[in-house]
């Protein structure tokens, strides 16, 4: 697979985790699009995964900050959610 399909999937992604308005709790769901990115492209695509995630997240969370993307959350609780979420989802691609 290539970084542009990946590129797809991690927009993809933010866009349905961060849409919901529970986006800092559902971080996790990178970790899905990460594994099966890795599953078919093998163990060499971890980085790239890896690359997308962080952006996507960061992103995502830079918008609520901002005011631009909604979230149910506080904004203190949201942006630790969303960085402890990440932290965790980069850990598990990395194993």
């Amino acid at each position: 697979m290539s970084h542009q399909s990946l590129t797809h999937r991690g927009v993809a992604i933010t866009t349905l985790i961060y849409l919901c308005g529970w986006g800092p709790l559902f971080t996790i769901g990178y970790l899905i699009g990460a594994l099966m990115h890795i599953r078919w492209s093998g163990a060499r695509a971890w980085r790239p995964a890896l690359v997308w995630t962080v952006l996507g997240a960061g992103t995502a969370q830079l918008g609520i900050a901002l005011g631009l993307v909604f979230t149910y959350l506080p904004p203190l609780p949201a942006q630790l959610a969303g960085l402890v979420g990440t932290f965790i989802t980069v850990m598990l691609i990395r194993q």
